[in-house]
């Protein structure tokens, strides 16, 4: 019984330990995620696809602003059904937003962040841009970032 009582203990404080650890985790992991920087100026924001109205919203912002004078929109449709255009519809919110569809790029093959990286160098490249602010959700930015900088690496390009 004493070997019971004694193992149940070391169960009780493994399970406390994961449980702090889980609280810990949920309480602190959008911090880790979110990877923001201050806007600068850059020659194109490139907005990923699939997050809502909320990355078109901040793109229209730092467009109007000055902060660039082109937008790529990475399509992010899903792979699963190849017919959702998600750039047609973020092109709309920024039409309606009042940008000009002249500066607007729509890159409608990703579906993918990485596919959005590889295609937005090529778009870059074809058009000289030297610089692109990235936009996405705060809880995506880390690993778009790491994508970006994985496949942009090398580049005579800067991201933010």
């Amino acid at each position: 019984m004493k070997k019971f009582l004694e193992n149940k203990k070391v169960v009780l404080v493994i399970f406390g330990v994961l449980l702090l650890f889980a609280v810990f985790i949920f309480l602190f992991a959008g911090r880790f995620l979110d990877y923001s920087q201050k806007p600068v100026h850059s020659d194109v924001l490139i907005v990923l696809g699939g997050g809502g109205e909320e990355r078109e919203i901040a793109a229209g912002h730092l467009f109007k602003s000055g902060f660039a004078k082109h937008v790529i929109l990475s399509d992010g449709g899903s792979r699963f059904n190849p017919s959702l255009a998600y750039a047609d519809q973020e092109k709309r919110w920024l039409l309606e937003g009042g940008i000009p569809e002249s500066v607007i790029i729509a890159d409608r093959k990703s579906r993918s962040t990485y596919a959005n990286a590889v295609i937005g160098l090529q778009i870059m490249k074809h058009k000289h841009f030297r610089s692109a602010t990235v936009i996405s959700s705060t809880y995506h930015m880390r690993r778009a970032k790491y994508i970006f900088d994985k496949v942009f690496g090398g580049q005579a390009i800067t991201l933010r």
